[in-house]
């Protein structure tokens, strides 16, 4: 995505840890 994909990765994992909530096309989508 970009230059910080890393820290919106984190912010995503701290309000959604179990990604109950996924977006196909959003943060962390590849994982």
């Amino acid at each position: 995505m970009g230059p910080n994909d890393e820290q919106l990765l984190s912010i995503k994992l701290g309000y959604n840890p179990t990604n109950l909530f996924r977006v196909h096309h959003g943060v962390g989508s590849d994982q």
